[in-house]
């Protein structure tokens, strides 16, 4: 078990989303494919969207909740650390591997969100992670229609 603050876990999650951003944009520059390097292009500006959103989330939530103490099966600085074993997939690496690649990173937030919105009390403060685990999924669905379209070209 692992404990740290709201705004630690926020924090965290939007440093992995922003890098993961970034991270898209590099393979982007680099990939030899138009229709993986469209949606490699799609994928870091959706990244940047989800880190803007927790700047947001962050911002509407009043300090007490920001302060409040929670317990996770794990630290929420995995996800950093994992993202930077994360193996890269190759430049001339199929639409097909690049969408199973980029849905595990998504999925990674999206267990840390569960897990503390399963944890949390009480319902002010599990609400906080609720908020975050949908945005993820409704961001998942979004990722879902675009690489449905990718397939299309």
């Amino acid at each position: 078990m692992a404990s740290e603050q709201v705004k630690t876990v926020l924090d965290n999650t939007r440093q992995y989303h922003a890098r993961i951003g970034e991270h898209f944009a590099t393979l982007a520059s680099r990939c030899n494919q138009p229709r993986a390097s469209m949606l490699l292009d799609y994928l870091s500006g959706h990244e940047r969207d989800l880190a803007a959103a927790i700047d947001r989330i962050e911002e509407d939530t009043e300090s007490k909740v920001l302060d409040t103490w929670v317990q996770s099966s794990e630290a929420s600085t995995h996800l950093v650390s994992q993202l930077e074993r994360e193996i890269d997939p190759p430049p001339d690496a199929s639409f097909e591997d690049l969408v199973g690649w980029a849905l595990r990173m998504d999925n990674r937030a999206l267990q840390v969100y569960e897990d503390l919105a399963l944890r949390s009390e009480p319902a002010w403060l599990r609400e906080v992670f609720q908020q975050m685990y949908r945005m993820e999924q409704q961001e998942e669905k979004l990722v879902a229609v675009q690489t449905l379209r990718g397939m299309d070209l």
